[in-house]
């Protein structure tokens, strides 16, 4: 049964596929509209300013890798904001969010009201000024009031591959003529995974869970086109590349912004201190409580540590089967942290419960789950190609508990010494 139950998870198969929900329209759109416009007057576009503005990171995790927009200044003097991270708290949103169909629109804002908004989360508002001929700015511009039009402002989200930077990645590569994207293609970058690392290690908690929910997906090299979902990531080519020069603050909260700043590179060894030093003093515990043979306490510490397991897998097994959160599909995590794990957590609640049942039940449940987990880093060597997948802070976290409870012998009570120390004390005399 055992073995049927894990044919399935020892794949991580996902039952959804790419069914064209996610259709990716940024550059579809794009190719409707004409990017190489003749002006027989090029001064009709004087007055016409076009600024990429880049917002720094908020207090909700949605918004920890920053945000971005596109500020088009009229010539009357007037600045409006085109926002493509618009999405809306209606009935179906929690719905929609947890079946992973995340639609989200563009807006035009005054740039007032976007000063107001981010001075009240304590936020900052960087911007450069774009470097546009006056072709370039005609179509931007054109574009953008194409775009935000209600039949053409909605779209679905994708954390990597089509958000707020993306969409504005793309119009600015379509105003260069494709030379954008030809120069940030020629330089590598690390991974989908590692860049968002970069912002999220400075939150353990949250780092580990979305690290834990998310596959190989995430695992392919990437060049600098792709790092540019994140808004400082875009921000810093747009410079570099040669399209942006002057540079300011529309907004400046810097001095009061408590919140860490994200990394300049990816650290393995900053991500894996705290969930380290968890997993040392989980398996210190299992091993100490094994050792003096404490039966209760053992059992409702495994039911603890296996019941957020098997939880924490059970989202994922979800999210993987279900959802069109396909950043989750195909995970390998599900192999040796799978919802089997909750069956598991009943079996250490009654081990604590009845004396009656033996500790090589739990050492049986333990050592399958180890050899499941041995067995994934045997395969991630033999056919690193297959099993490609970056898990290596989960696998270090969580297969030293497997081992230290399947393999750690749990004492024994003495039954001599207990009956001994219940016997009533005897008197010399009696005894003679």
């Amino acid at each position: 049964m055992l073995i049927l139950i894990c044919i399935p998870l020892a794949w991580a198969a996902s039952l959804r596929t790419d069914d064209g929900a996610q259709s990716y329209d940024s550059e579809v759109m794009l190719g409707n509209c004409d990017f190489n416009p003749v002006l027989k007057d090029a001064s009709i576009m004087d007055g016409y300013e076009i600024y990429l503005v880049t917002i720094t990171k908020g207090d909700q995790v949605f918004t920890w890798f920053g945000h971005t927009g596109l500020m088009v200044q009229y010539p009357n003097g007037s600045r409006i904001n085109f926002d493509y991270g618009l999405f809306s708290y209606n009935d179906d949103f929690y719905k929609n969010f947890a079946m992973g169909r995340l639609w989200y629109s563009v807006c035009a804002c005054y740039e007032e009201d976007e000063i107001e908004q981010y001075d009240s989360e304590n936020r900052s508002m960087r911007y450069v000024k774009l470097d546009l001929t006056p072709e370039q700015k005609y179509a931007v511009i054109n574009y953008l009031a194409y775009n935000v039009k209600p039949e053409n402002s909605h779209y679905m989200y994708h954390y990597y591959l089509d958000n707020c930077a993306t969409r504005i990645r793309d119009i600015l590569d379509y105003a260069s003529g494709g030379e954008f994207r030809k120069w940030s293609e020629s330089q590598a970058s690390t991974s989908f995974r590692k860049e968002a690392a970069r912002a999220l290690e400075v939150d353990s908690f949250w780092d580990y869970l979305l690290n834990f929910l998310q596959s190989g997906q995430i695992d392919k090299p990437i060049t600098r086109w792709d790092a540019m979902f994140l808004p400082d990531e875009l921000e810093k080519a747009v410079i570099e590349f040669g399209m942006g020069e002057e540079t300011g603050m529309l907004l400046d909260n810097t001095a009061s912004d408590p919140r860490p700043a994200t990394l300049e590179k990816y650290s393995f060894w900053r991500e894996i201190l705290i969930p380290g030093i968890i997993m040392v003093l989980v398996c210190a515990l299992f091993a100490f409580l094994s050792v003096k043979g404490k039966r209760k306490a053992y059992g409702i510490a495994g039911f603890i540590v296996y019941l957020v397991l098997g939880l924490l897998s059970s989202l994922l097994f979800f999210m993987c089967i279900f959802t069109n959160h396909s950043v989750t599909w195909f995970n390998e995590n599900l192999i040796f942290a799978n919802p089997l794990l909750l069956v598991f957590a009943v079996s250490n609640i009654v081990f604590a419960t009845k004396k009656t049942m033996r500790a090589e039940v739990l050492k049986k449940q333990d050592r399958f789950m180890f050899f499941l987990a041995f067995a994934l880093v045997v395969l991630k060597v033999a056919l690193p190609g297959v099993f490609s997948q970056n898990n290596a802070l989960a696998l270090i976290s969580i297969m030293p508990v497997y081992a230290v409870r399947a393999f750690v012998p749990f004492r024994k009570a003495d039954p001599e010494s207990k009956s001994s120390a219940k016997r009533k004390p005897v008197e010399y005399s009696e005894m003679i």
